[in-house]
C-alpha cells in the first residue's frame, strides 16, 4: 500500500502484517472512513480490491516512518557501530523467519 506497494489487496496486506484477512478488512474499513485509504467499490476483474493510500494517508505514513527512524536511532545509540549492525542483521533474520515460516503450529 502507498508509495512502496500500491494496489495491494486485503489478503496481501494481511500476510505482510501477520494478521488475519478479517482483521485487515476491519483495519482497511477504518482507514477508509478516515480518508487515508481508498478501495474500489467493485473489483475490475476477479475478486481483488486493491487498496491505495490517499495523499493524506501517504503523509501520515511519512510521519510514522520519521518517528520510527528516531526511535531506532535512540535504541541503537548505546551500541557501537558493529554491535548495531549485528542487532539489525539479527532482527532482519527474525523477520525473514516469520515471513517464510509455516503457521501449522498456530
Amino acid at each position: 500500500m502507498g508509495g512502496e506497494n500500491p494496489g495491494l489487496t486485503n489478503a496481501d496486506l494481511a500476510r505482510a502484517s501477520f494478521v488475519s484477512a478479517q482483521s485487515m478488512n476491519t483495519v482497511l474499513a477504518g482507514l477508509g472512513e478516515r480518508g487515508l485509504v481508498r478501495r474500489p467499490k467493485q473489483a475490475e476483474g476477479g475478486r481483488r480490491l486493491p487498496a491505495e493510500l490517499t495523499a493524506e494517508g501517504c503523509a501520515l505514513v511519512e510521519q510514522a516512518d520519521q518517528r520510527v527512524r528516531r526511535i531506532e536511532e535512540r535504541m541503537l545509540a548505546p551500541l557501537g557501530a558493529q554491535e548495531a549492525e549485528m542487532v539489525v542483521a539479527d532482527l532482519a533474520r527474525l523477520v525473514e523467519a516469520l515471513e517464510t515460516g509455516d503457521d501449522a503450529g498456530d
